[in-house]
């Protein structure tokens, strides 16, 4: 096992070093359609759509004439000729003007036939037609399958774009909390060379900016990774440069629905709503095929045959005519058939029923947190402008040695964090509504 990391190890240094970096722009729309395009859960889903599609054109074929030709070719021993025991005397059959052999020739060495059947189902066109029923709602549900995983897939790129965004804030606040401190820590050093303070300020002001340094180096760090995971997604290589447009504005657009007006949209929107829906309906298109499998099979069919070498047959035949084949007494086993395709109808109803709930509860909980996101940046954006007051207060009292240097650092944290709250308020408002629309099944992912 060791071995075999070690070997994985080396391949990635080797794709790192094979591989140019590129800085790339990407927008949240561009970056979720490449994703679902590059997802392997939606190209599974893709395929499990096709093969629905194919099963379903499948059925549609059996319920048409069925075409066949057959042939052989033989050949005997020897051919055939048989021997009447009798033998008239030539006179008699100048006399009579007959020629009666002694011997007729029945089948040549060699024979052969060829025949054209058609054959057109009649009474199971019912189960075949319910077959191509409950392949097609397949199809339909399957797309609807995708189509989840698609939004899954795009909420998960919503979230790794919307943790760039935020960290790209949060190394900007770092690095002006990084100037504060120095500055801070240069005037400490001023004053602690004129003996205005004592050595602590100083000492606090360092241990400030060390903090803040380590601060950026986490946040670098945290980029890094959720660069890589992103341009996984994209089905890029995890060390090329992605850099996330930001066009998230403040004031952000407001919550401009209902939780009523959500619920109606997920019900007639939700990809799983229409995938329950479809299952329902190919429980009842099987119940439909059992009925089918209960009624006597009737079927017409036309055939031609051409043979040669056999002349006791004509060298040229046909009919058309139908088939009938009933098990009217099989001890109940197609009525109970029947009953099973009922209960699986009645799974299905209840399947609907828990999904209706389970997308109730989803889109009332995405609607709660954007309007609590809402409020929260409210707030945030309330507490910068509160913070940047203290800090700006603080500086100039220690300026005039009326306050001291951990009053100053505290401002200075207040406000770094104030503002690294802000920006995570605003952008976690952004991914709220991308969860919403997730929710609600409005976010567009392509097909």
């Amino acid at each position: 096992m060791r071995g075999s990391c070690s070997g994985v190890a080396v391949g990635l240094a080797a794709l790192a070093a094979a591989t140019p970096v590129r800085a790339d722009e990407w927008t949240l729309d561009e970056a979720v359609r490449v994703a679902v395009q590059r997802s392997h859960e939606v190209r599974l889903g893709d395929l499990d759509r096709d093969k629905a599609a194919d099963q379903r054109m499948s059925a549609l074929g059996q319920m048409g004439p069925k075409l066949g030709v057959s042939g052989k070719v033989l050949r005997w021993d020897q051919g055939t000729d048989v021997n009447l025991g009798f033998e008239i005397p030539d006179p008699i059959k100048q006399q009579l003007g007959l020629d009666f052999p002694s011997s007729m020739h029945v089948m040549d060495q060699t024979t052969g036939d060829l025949s054209f059947t058609v054959a057109q189902p009649l009474t199971p066109l019912l189960s075949l037609y319910a077959l191509y029923r409950v392949h097609g709602d397949a199809e339909h549900a399957a797309e609807a399958a995708r189509q989840a995983k698609a939004q899954g897939v795009a909420y998960q790129v919503a979230e790794a774009f919307f943790g760039l965004l935020k960290l790209r804030k949060a190394r900007e606040t770092a690095e002006q909390a990084r100037a504060q401190v120095e500055a801070h820590l240069k005037t400490a050093r001023a004053f602690y060379d004129q003996g205005y303070v004592q050595k602590d300020d100083v000492l606090r002001a360092e241990v400030a900016l060390a903090k803040v340094r380590e601060g950026i180096e986490q946040v670098a760090t945290a980029t890094e990774v959720t660069t890589a995971a992103i341009n996984l997604m994209l089905g890029r290589a995890m060390q090329d440069e992605f850099t996330a447009v930001d066009g998230y504005q403040d004031p952000p657009p407001a919550l401009d629905l209902t939780l009523e007006q959500a619920l109606e949209r997920a019900c007639a929107r939700r990809a799983e709503m229409r995938e329950v829906a479809h299952r329902v309906e190919m429980a009842r298109a099987g119940r439909l095929a059992a009925i089918g499998a209960m009624l006597p099979t009737v079927a017409a069919a036309f055939n031609w045959t051409r043979q040669w070498g056999n002349d006791f047959q004509r060298k040229t035949s046909y009919f058309i005519g139908g088939t009938l084949q009933w098990n009217f007494w099989e001890w109940g086993a197609q009525y109970h058939q029947v009953r099973a395709a009922d209960r699986d109808i009645a799974r299905a109803l209840e399947a609907e029923a828990a999904i209706r709930d389970v997308v109730a509860l989803d889109v009332k909980r995405a609607y709660l947190q954007a309007r609590l996101a809402l409020t929260t940046l409210e707030t945030a954006r309330t507490a910068v402008v509160q913070a940047e007051e203290s800090h700006r207060i603080a500086a100039k009292k220690y300026e005039q040695r009326v306050a001291t240097s951990m009053e100053v650092l505290d401002a200075e944290g207040a406000l770094t964090s104030a503002r690294n709250s802000y920006h995570d308020a605003l952008y976690s408002y952004y991914l709220a509504l991308e969860n919403l629309k997730r929710a609600t099944g409005e976010r567009e992912v392509g097909r």
